[in-house]
């Protein structure tokens, strides 16, 4: 497994999706912002053309229920069954569609939050904070904790908007050094 390591404006639609699938659990490398955004539209129309066809396999079983008279139609009530088994069978697509595109979507956003210049760490915490302020708020009695976790959601989507290396600090700054990448000088990209 190679790391990915994708460079602004060299990124087509196919290269983004082989860095996806080849960088599965790689959550060291970079990913710019149209290497996250494609596959983010695929996955995106995907899941809405599933969810969307099971939505509406459900709303139809529901109609013909309420629309169920006898007790003794056998022929509705085998339709029914077909109706709820593809429906059963959409959703088993969307369950394992989602889990197997759970780690490397991960792994790819945490990459473009790396290319944008927030480090591993700063990451992982951010993402701690999140859970956690989620969790406190799962009752919505707090409004300190939604607007925190809406706070962070939107932080989140900033990063994948930003331009490579643009969180990236030029200061010495400790707190800001543990979240932030340090910009490198000229001098020291010309030792690379």
């Amino acid at each position: 497994m190679g790391k990915i390591e994708q460079k602004a404006g060299k990124v087509s639609f196919v290269q983004s999706l082989k860095d996806y699938f080849i960088g599965y659990v790689d959550f060291k490398g970079r990913t710019t912002r149209a290497g996250y955004w494609w596959v983010t539209l695929i996955l995106s129309i995907i899941s809405f053309a599933l969810l969307t066809s099971f939505l509406t396999k459900i709303i139809s079983a529901i109609i013909a229920i309420s629309n169920y008279e006898s007790d003794y139609d056998y022929l509705l009530e085998s339709q029914l069954r077909d109706v709820f088994a593809d429906s059963v069978g959409l959703l088993i697509l969307l369950v394992v569609l989602g889990l197997a595109t759970f780690l490397p979507t991960l792994a790819m956003t945490v990459r473009r939050y790396r290319d944008a210049g927030l480090r591993g760490r700063g990451t992982l915490t951010i993402y701690i904070i999140f859970i956690i302020c989620g969790m406190t708020n799962l009752s919505g009695n707090n409004l300190f904790f939604a607007m925190l976790v809406l706070a962070i959601d939107i932080f989140f989507f900033v990063l994948t908007v930003l331009a490579t290396g643009s969180l990236e600090t030029t200061s010495s700054n400790a707190v800001l050094l543990f979240f932030f990448r340090k910009k490198q000088t000229a001098i020291e990209l010309t030792e690379e």
